[in-house]
């Protein structure tokens, strides 16, 4: 079954309805397809530069520049204030900085009603430490089980490095903790390995 809204629905189907009639309408009528192709004809053919008065649409810029601030000494994975910008760390860097995709991450509705502050906590923790995609699901009634999963992507001595976690527990707070010390531990194993590399 689809999870389309009917609002939506019906828009389409009056969009489609007016095709179906309005051309076959306007093929009938006298001279009607040729007035509307050479309006249509005209709308394509008028220059750009014309002051209409209003503003051409255009596209926002995804990209909002880099913010110079300071980072907390207490966090050891910086949050990048532009998530989507190239890492500017040098191919022998020991930092390890996100890597996010286009939308980056979000847990959208999937804490509805469950939401608080250690939540809030948790999702700001999984994105310092690249986790650019996480889902929560709820198995089962009786006990009812949360899975977390997510996918982490970081940039680590100039090589962009991804893996996969995922934790179940009976509370999705609990679930999300896990997969938050699975991704903990991942670091701790990249920076180990950065640091035997180096010698």
């Amino acid at each position: 079954m689809s999870h389309e809204s009917s609002g939506s629905v019906t828009l389409r189907s009056l969009v489609m309805l007016g095709f179906l009639i309005f051309l076959p309408a306007a093929a009938l009528a006298p001279d009607g397809l040729r007035r509307v192709v050479a309006a249509f004809e005209q709308s394509t053919s008028e220059p750009n530069g014309v002051d209409s008065g209003e503003k051409p649409l255009v596209k926002p810029p995804v990209r909002t520049p880099l913010r110079e601030e300071p980072t907390p000494e207490g966090r050891a994975f910086p949050l990048a204030e532009d998530p989507f910008a190239e890492s500017r760390q040098t191919p022998g860097s020991d930092k390890i900085v996100p890597v996010f995709d286009e939308h980056g991450p979000s847990l959208g509705k999937a804490l509805d009603g469950i939401l608080s502050q250690r939540s809030s906590d948790l999702e700001d923790e999984l994105q310092q430490m690249g986790a650019s995609y996480y889902r929560l699901e709820a198995w089962g009634d009786k006990p009812r089980i949360y899975r977390f999963h997510c996918v982490a992507k970081v940039r680590f001595g100039g090589q962009e490095e991804s893996e996969r976690f995922e934790a179940t527990a009976e509370h999705p707070i609990d679930a999300m903790q896990k997969t938050l010390e699975l991704l903990r531990q991942w670091h701790d194993e990249l920076r180990t390995r950065g640091v035997s590399q180096s010698r």
